[in-house]
């Protein structure tokens, strides 16, 4: 999910779901072409919202209304996790990459990630990522550290999300009805 100008967007498998957060009413759906499985949503300073296909190895963009594939194929191979920051879409795949949003010149900025599902930066402009199966990782002075392994109890960490207010990692589990907040402490 990701917040623009007043509207929630809603990944919803082939379709990106627009609600305005004042009414929590449906204002609008819009279908992506050929889309399998429509997974993370980023939203840019300037309005635009990307969405990640995880199985098409696709990146589509909302732009003036209309939902249009933006990017795909090699480098991607299963694009999840999206973070948008000063011009940049981050997008977590096997690895991590950078793409710049106005030229779509795309570079690998982490390499071997462990196919990222959550891609936030935390206080200290760090990326904070996790990966489905149950770990999270920070990369941190160049160095990919892994903060959480919770794949020997079968407990999947999802999409995260960093709450600089609070200085916390929030990971929604699959499977075990939770939301878990973490303080990464150095």
């Amino acid at each position: 999910m990701a917040i623009s100008k007043g509207k929630l967007y809603v990944s919803a498998v082939d379709q990106l779901v627009e609600i305005e957060i004042s009414s929590g009413k449906v204002t609008n759906k819009f279908d992506a072409p050929n889309a399998v499985f429509l997974n993370d949503v980023a939203a840019s300073d300037d309005g635009l919202i990307f969405v990640s296909d995880t199985r098409t190895a696709k990146i589509h963009v909302l732009r003036n209304g209309k939902l249009s594939e933006w990017m795909s194929g090699s480098p991607l191979e299963t694009p999840n996790g999206l973070f948008v920051e000063d011009g940049k879409l981050y997008i977590g795949d096997q690895s991590i990459f950078e793409a710049n949003i106005r030229t779509k010149e795309i570079k690998e900025i982490i390499p071997d990630a462990g196919g990222v599902d959550g891609l936030e930066k935390n206080n200290k402009n760090e990326f904070v990522f996790s990966n489905w199966p149950g770990r999270v990782f920070i990369h941190r002075n160049g160095e990919t550290v892994k903060l959480l392994d919770t794949t020997e109890q079968e407990i999947k960490t999802a999409d995260l999300d960093y709450s600089f207010k609070l200085d916390l990692v929030l990971i929604p589990t699959f499977f075990d009805n939770r939301v878990v907040a973490y303080r990464i402490i150095d």
